[in-house]
């Protein structure tokens, strides 16, 4: 008698930099880096409604959606600095980067400025 073993199914490969040039495609991204919508719509500025509608669309105009293209650019450089599926909890926990507050926090209070000069620093070396 053999027995057969299952193999398990790959798991899907992340690449950050991946061209994103569908709603479905955007929610595949965020799905994969572990991103829940409630914040992909909070970080895009929009809500998370709109935000469903944006991923049930075949073609995404990224001029009309611009802080989505942005939310994107600025998770794509997260991921570059960091493990993908640990971006969403970094975004929520407390840094000293930002006095005390979570990178969440300082993105709402409208300083998304120190998110990008921390991702310049990390890049350079200098922060993590």
């Amino acid at each position: 008698m053999t027995t057969m073993t299952k193999e398990k199914p790959r798991a899907e490969v992340l690449d950050p930099h991946q061209t994103i040039n569908s709603g479905p495609a955007l929610q595949r991204w965020r799905r994969q880096i572990k991103i829940s919508r409630p914040v992909y719509a909070k970080l895009s500025d929009c809500s998370a409604r709109t935000l469903a509608t944006v991923e049930g669309k075949n073609r995404l105009s990224l001029k009309k959606l611009r802080k989505i293209s942005e939310t994107l650019s600025l998770l794509t450089a997260l991921c570059e600095i960091m493990e993908p599926q640990n971006v969403s909890s970094w975004l929520q926990q407390p840094n000293e980067w930002f006095d005390g507050c979570t990178p969440m926090q300082a993105v709402d209070e409208g300083k998304i400025d120190k998110v990008w000069e921390l991702i310049y620093h990390t890049r350079e070396g200098g922060y993590l």
